[in-house]
């Protein structure tokens, strides 16, 4: 079978995608304007790009060489987003869900791909009005590319607990920290992947995908975490999309330095990769899968298996991690970032806040406001709103 061919990348270089709702400034509810907007900013803006449904965008990065580049690029693009939103009255937010639009009332984007995407999956690819935070990092060969996404594997329900935002759906609390996840699982693409022995079976697992037309490329691909040979990278694609501009930096930075211990350390038996593997074995993909539900359940709260059948409280394993992976936090001078990792678990994520603020107004609206308010205050005045 012929091989994917994959674009070399400088190594341990980030791309981040935000995938932003859009909001009427009265109501809060979701609102179609994003014909709108991309006229204010033009059609060809390399960072504010449509999405499947007119009542979203999402603003991305150029090729950043660590998280303090990420943190000024975003700051500049919602800078002009916010001015291109102000001319026509509305708001944005960022986490994985709205708390109480229909997706029924969606408005598709006028692009043939979104078409096409209904036209294949129905009613499924009609409810992904939902919101993601999508982390890619730089790869230099095809080969690192599968080893980093099976290493990053274990991390992933970390990174989906950290980042839950989607606590509501449809107006209905849905007892989860992660609906968003739930929700997007449905689709025949989608979830956790396999491990991959290496690049050629990655080549052959989409030719055969290809040839029976499940995909049209690798961009039909839509697991948690997957290759992006066009791009040279490995992209992230499990979190919520982070309410607040300190959640979004927390976790891509940790994300990073995961990404540096292993480009470091890949050769040798050091502490990270004894943690996860047993005798040097991966931990079994049932154990990911039942630590993903976990997180979508409890989010923080909850206890994470490890390959022995032990549990920990993600609190605990998160801590232990950080505390191995320190001197490369030191090396980036990523400790305000990991900071915000330990704001989370001192004070909780967006789920946390969600409910707690529904519990005291009785109101989905007043839900929906603060998520507009505190993604408005952290990305253009830099308040953190975890605390």
């Amino acid at each position: 079978m012929p091989d994917i061919k994959f674009e070399p990348s400088q190594s341990l270089t980030l791309g981040v995608e935000i995938e932003l709702q859009l909001l009427d400034q009265e109501t809060y509810d979701l609102r179609p304007s994003a014909l709108e907007l991309i006229d204010i900013v033009g059609d060809k803006h390399p960072k504010i790009k449509p999405e499947i449904f007119q009542s979203m965008l999402e603003v991305n990065t150029e090729v950043c060489s660590d998280v303090h580049h990420v943190k000024n690029c975003i700051s500049q693009t919602f800078s002009e987003l916010n001015t291109a939103c102000n001319q026509i009255g509305i708001k944005y937010a960022t986490t994985g869900t709205h708390p109480f639009a229909r997706y029924s009332e969606r408005i598709l984007y006028p692009l043939p791909r979104y078409n096409e995407l209904i036209d294949r999956n129905q009613w499924i690819a009609r409810r992904l009005s939902i919101f993601g935070l999508h982390v890619h990092i730089g790869i230099e060969s095809q080969e690192e590319c599968i080893g980093l996404m099976n290493f990053m594997q274990h991390f992933l329900p970390q990174l989906a607990a950290l980042s839950c935002s989607s606590p509501f759906w449809q107006s209905k609390d849905t007892g989860l920290y992660s609906s968003r996840l739930s929700v997007f699982e449905a689709s025949p693409t989608s979830g956790h992947c396999d491990y991959i022995k290496d690049w050629q079976t990655f080549s052959n697992i989409v030719h055969t995908l290809k040839e029976c037309k499940a995909i049209k490329s690798t961009k039909d691909l839509w697991w948690d975490i997957r290759p992006a040979p066009h791009y040279g990278s490995l992209e992230i694609r499990i979190c919520d999309g982070t309410a607040t501009f300190h959640e979004l930096l927390g976790i891509v930075a940790y994300i990073h330095v995961l990404a540096h211990y292993y480009h470091r350390y890949k050769n040798y038996p050091v502490e990270l990769f004894r943690l996860i593997n047993n005798h040097e074995t991966f931990i079994p993909l049932w154990i990911i899968r039942e630590n993903k539900w976990r997180a979508m359940r409890h989010g923080i709260n909850m206890e994470t298996i490890k390959h022995d059948g032990t549990t920990l409280l993600l609190k605990d394993d998160t801590f232990k991690n950080l505390e191995i992976l320190k001197d490369i936090i030191s090396e980036l001078n990523y400790g305000e970032y990991i900071g915000y990792i330990i704001n989370i678990f001192q004070y909780g994520n967006s789920a946390n806040r969600q409910l707690k603020k529904y519990k005291k107004a009785k109101s989905l609206r007043q839900v929906a406001k603060m998520n507009a308010s505190e993604c408005y205050e952290s990305f253009l005045n830099n308040k953190n709103c975890i605390i």
